[in-house]
């Protein structure tokens, strides 16, 4: 091909290739040169922490190396491009990378772990000479205060909190000095309860932001009866004015915000919402907490071991001691968590959160188990409650482990202000082993009332309790050997006994006591009683099948005498409502097998020998013995030694 020719194809296909959207670009510079690698001069980093030391640029394996400072580093993770460096102790060290025989080196200097604020929502105000910081000692709860002050007289001054969203119209919340002595705190001086620089201080119904400062004096005191404990106690009465000095504090709560913010969801269901919130709450509840126990002493009114009914529906009895403690010192500690809430305080608590989510609800006490509460919304119940985990207890002084000193140091309770901390304390107490006191006479068993009562049962003197908040009387109960192994425990007497049930002509009601002057008819309107028979003789039919009792072959139940037919011990006849009539229940115990299955006995003579009508109920006389008190009976009312029997003309 000659020149021209050659030129004319070239121009052809270079205009062909434009047209096609073909481009042809020179060929990239392959031996440009490298970016440089480069390491960082020098890095920091906090004990316990990790800093990433970044090799830029490489591309190429590479070995990393601490060459300095080994005790003060150590690398957790690395590649091509970085190196993960943990601080171990504070001080200076070295890290290098080695790529081939080249060497990159970082300085790392390691620096110790910023100590945790003692008052981190602390606020200050200056006035009449004196300074003051208010800090909360368990944010962002409302309930106790740390009043860093010189002010050496703790009854000449508090906070007022005049806008705040838990006090009534009118009313305002406090935070004032407490008078109360702690068993774990280190007080400078023990009659102003003064601890270092300043004093501990109870928060009354604050929301906190701004709070005012009053100053006052002690006008008088007055006497306070805790019906609770029984015990009588002398608060001082103070008279305030107003000053022009505030301060501002971080907000906060009560239990009740504190779980609908911490566990609510508003974007859930109502009842969704709640028991998400009662779920949290579950997680964070204490039972109770821990003090340091006072002087053992034993009761001159009662000075034996006796029974008790609980005031409690759902439960039995209580084995009642002689011996008490006088004069039980609090724990700061214990009074710092806010959620120590038992069988009342927890459903009570949930009680308050219900109406908080909704106005609108209806809550009432459960009439079945006193640890619940029915909440009621949109034509929906649902039940509430429970009670906090594990148990408190009283230990000796002795064995008092946190103290809080207010002075930093780092063995410092004070410094442990979270819900965390404050509960794996409280635990650690309640896990304690608490060396007990002699006392002069054996602790009461259930074995011993069960032997004392024996199988056949007998009526027991004992005392009433007839409210949680206090009250007693002494009344009867009828107990018996049920052949239980157990000591069951506080509140469910491992016994046999009877509840909203007619026996011998008398009334045991839900509380388990016999209740004087009942009537058969009125309890059958209002609480459907079950009736208790004696030796009952309902032989089985003779109809050529096998019968079980609780699944047992009938020679293996002691209690059923095949021939007479007779059945020994306490049948209860419970009451149904469709039929209104009552059945034993040994006919839902008693099956037949077919092949593979158990069936229901069948037999209508067996039904109606364990059936009771209401006309037959109503001819027993059931209710004969009403206003007769038993005149034979076990005496268990911690008066007289326990067990001593009374019988009629003694």
């Amino acid at each position: 091909m000659n020149k021209v020719l050659k030129k004319a194809v070239a121009a052809v296909m270079a205009v062909a290739l434009v047209l096609g959207g073909v481009m042809f670009h020179p060929a990239p510079n392959l031996q440009a040169k490298a970016k440089k690698v480069r390491i960082a001069k020098s890095a920091k980093v906090t004990v316990g922490k990790t800093v990433k030391v970044k090799l830029k640029n490489n591309r190429k394996k590479v070995k990393w190396k601490v060459i300095a400072g080994k005790k003060r580093i150590k690398i957790v993770k690395k590649s091509k491009t970085y190196a993960a460096v943990k601080g171990l102790k504070k001080g200076k060290s070295k890290i290098q990378a080695v790529i081939g025989k080249k060497k990159y080196t970082c300085k790392v200097t390691v620096v110790a772990k910023k100590k945790p604020s003692v008052s981190p929502n602390e606020a200050k105000t200056d006035e009449g000479g004196y300074s003051y910081e208010v800090i909360p000692l368990m944010p962002p709860f409302n309930s106790y205060f740390y009043i860093k002050t010189n002010n050496p007289d703790p009854d000449s001054f508090r906070f007022v909190d005049k806008e705040t969203k838990y006090a009534d119209k009118g009313k305002t919340g406090s935070v004032t000095p407490t008078d109360t002595v702690f068993s774990d705190v280190k007080y400078e001086n023990i009659k102003t309860k003064r601890v270092k620089g300043g004093y501990i201080a109870e928060g009354r119904e604050t929301d906190g932001g701004k709070l005012s400062l009053q100053v006052g004096k002690v006008t008088g005191t007055h006497s306070v009866y805790n019906i609770t404990t029984g015990e009588t106690t002398i608060e001082k009465d103070y008279e305030y004015k107003d000053t022009k000095a505030t301060v501002q504090v971080a907000g906060l709560k009560d239990v009740v915000d504190y779980l609908i913010s911490t566990y609510g969801d508003s974007r859930k269901p109502y009842f969704d919402n709640l028991s998400g919130i009662q779920s949290g709450f579950s997680s964070e509840s204490l039972y109770s907490g821990v003090y340091v126990l006072g002087e053992q002493k034993k009761s001159t009114a009662a000075p034996y071991y006796g029974l008790s009914t609980s005031p409690h529906v759902d439960q039995a009895f209580y084995i009642q001691s002689p011996y008490y403690r006088a004069d039980s010192k609090s724990m700061l500690v214990s009074a710092l968590h806010p959620m120590k809430c038992d069988s009342i305080g927890f459903p009570s608590v949930m009680m308050s959160v219900a109406k908080k989510l909704n106005s609108a609800v209806t809550v009432e006490w459960s009439s079945s188990a006193h640890y619940l509460v029915d909440v009621t919304y949109n034509g929906e119940t649902r039940s509430y409650g429970g009670q906090g985990s594990g148990k408190g207890q009283g230990i000796h002084a002795n064995q008092i482990k946190y103290w809080y000193s207010f002075d930093g140091s780092g063995g410092d309770a004070y410094r442990k202000r979270n819900l965390k901390d404050v509960a794996a304390m409280i635990r650690e107490y309640s896990a304690m082993e608490v060396p007990k006191e002699p006392t002069d006479q054996p602790e009461l068993t259930w074995a011993s009332v069960r032997q004392t009562v024996g199988k056949e049962g007998s009526y027991v003197k004992l005392t009433l309790l007839t409210s949680i908040f206090g009250g007693s009387a002494d009344g009867y109960t009828f107990m018996y050997d049920n052949g239980s192994t157990s000591e069951g425990f506080q509140g469910w007497g491992s016994v046999g006994h009877f509840s909203n049930a007619w026996y011998d002509g008398r009334y045991f009601n839900k509380w388990e006591y016999y209740y004087p002057g009942a009537k058969f008819e009125d309890t059958v309107e209002t609480e459907s009683p079950s009736i208790i028979m004696k030796d009952v003789s309902i032989k089985l039919p003779d109809d050529g099948k096998t019968y079980y009792y609780n699944y047992d072959a009938m020679d293996e139940v002691s209690r059923y005498n095949a021939e007479t037919g007779v059945w020994s011990g306490f049948t209860t006849y419970y009451y149904d409502s469709g039929s209104q009539t009552w059945k034993a229940d040994i006919l839902n115990r008693i099956k037949y097998r077919e092949e593979y299955n158990y069936k229901d006995i069948e037999d209508q003579n067996f039904i109606d020998a364990c059936t009771i009508t209401r006309d037959e109920a109503l001819a027993m006389n059931l209710d004969a013995n009403t206003d007769k008190e038993p005149e034979n009976y076990y005496i268990y009312d911690r008066v007289t030694r326990p067990g001593t029997y009374h019988s009629a003309g003694n």
